[in-house]
């Protein structure tokens, strides 16, 4: 299935993109997504201190990813 990625603030520096698209395998979940990216975008190796939200709503790790979803990458917040 085809899948939507956004991604922002240090996210974007690491992978040199705002927006792409992903094949993944039927239903998989939130946490078997992020194991997926580390392994493929060896940029990402030591960076897995992120967020997924998909279709605007922050996603739980059991979450399961769906055809056609549209998922954010956010990097931790902060400030004062």
């Amino acid at each position: 299935m085809e899948i939507t990625i956004l991604t922002f603030g240090i996210l974007s520096d690491l992978l040199e993109k705002e927006e792409f698209q992903v094949q993944l395998t039927p239903e998989m979940n939130v946490l078997n997504f992020k194991q997926y990216l580390l392994e493929n975008f060896s940029k990402l190796n030591g960076y897995s201190n992120f967020s997924v939200a998909i279709n605007e709503t922050y996603a739980s790790d059991d979450t399961i990813i769906k055809e056609k979803d549209i998922i954010a990458l956010i990097p931790p917040v902060s400030g004062g």
